[in-house]
């Protein structure tokens, strides 16, 4: 990324949502994705992948568990604090 940029919240897009669970593009460039989701207590969303994108993001309340490989090895669990 060349420079720094930020978003207003009024500036968010709208993104694809599901049930219990609402998202918002913050930015998009060639490789990679910034995105808000606000989910609702105990939804999960169903597997899915972002292609070659990167996706950034941080928990604020609550947790989050990511699978990137479909075994075991390719698991992530987040929750506020974490690095």
């Amino acid at each position: 990324m060349a420079k720094i940029e930020a978003v207003q919240e009024g500036a968010l897009m709208e993104a694809s949502s599901s049930l219990g669970i609402t998202r918002h593009l913050a930015f998009k460039d060639e490789g990679s994705l910034v995105i808000r989701s606000r989910c609702g207590p105990r939804v999960v969303s169903g597997w899915h992948h972002h292609g070659d994108y990167d996706v950034y993001g941080y928990v604020v309340p609550g947790a989050a568990r990511f699978e990137f490989t479909g075994s075991d090895e390719g698991v992530v669990s987040l929750g506020p604090g974490y690095r």
